[in-house]
């Protein structure tokens, strides 16, 4: 199996929890779980609810809010990398997107969903692009290309994440 097909998650992780791998907290942290991983991509899953910060009632979350959990997932992907390594996770910042496609209104109650990430590219700066997808029941419900920062020097941004 090559390093860039996600497998099951490490056994030597501390668990599944998306939260043990990145920075956000509740009402912010959207991915629940990883569920694959490798060196260069990741899969997490997730389900929406009325206590997500971006759910409307009687609609969902609105598919735009797909491309904040496409970059969650690359930040739990960033995450298990730094655990590997002995370190805490990177600050990480989205810079932007390309080819973001939508191809439903809402994300809605009672679906699971599956967001996935796979490495282009990576400078030696914390300079990265990733593709992502949403995916639930076999349908992508968004797709876009990544371009994201990955730090680990929170100093240098006049942070204190303790």
């Amino acid at each position: 199996m090559s390093s860039s097909t996600p497998c099951p998650v490490p056994e030597n992780l501390p668990g599944q929890d998306a939260e043990n791998y990145l920075l956000h907290r509740p009402p912010m942290l959207l991915v629940d779980r990883i569920v694959a991983y490798s060196e260069e991509s990741a899969k997490c899953e997730f389900s929406v609810s009325p206590g997500n910060a971006f759910f409307e009632q009687d609609a969902g979350v609105p598919a735009y809010v797909g491309i904040e959990y496409m970059a969650q997932c690359i930040a739990v992907h960033a995450g298990v990398r730094a655990y590997l390594r002995g370190r805490p996770p990177p600050i990480g910042f989205l810079l932007g997107s390309r080819q973001l496609e939508l191809f439903d209104d809402y994300m809605v109650e009672q679906r699971l969903y599956i967001a996935s990430c796979r490495q282009v590219l990576r400078g030696g700066d914390g300079m990265g692009s990733f593709d992502c997808k949403i995916v639930s029941d076999g349908q992508t419900v968004a797709s876009a290309r990544l371009a994201v920062l990955e730090r680990h020097d929170e100093e240098a941004f006049g942070l204190q994440l303790s």
